[in-house]
């Protein structure tokens, strides 16, 4: 459960307090093989930890296929 934080009333009209976990589904632990490189020759971005170096930046270094998605 949320509390209300005196910031909530402060937040643009149609705006709400969420969490993450209401926000997005994270799924983790589906790293394609990296022997296939058919699968890192795409256009998907592959974020890992390593690529995120503060809130407002992200930088990805890989990017898949949709074949290594499926």
């Amino acid at each position: 459960m949320i509390r209300n934080p005196d910031y909530v009333s402060q937040l643009p009209d149609g705006w709400k307090l969420t969490t993450v976990g209401e926000s997005y589904h994270v799924i983790g632990g589906g790293t394609p093989p990296t022997e296939k490189k058919e699968y890192w020759e795409g256009d998907i971005p592959w974020i890992s930890s390593a690529d995120i170096s503060g809130v407002n930046s992200i930088t990805p270094r890989r990017y898949i296929t949709l074949d290594a998605i499926n």
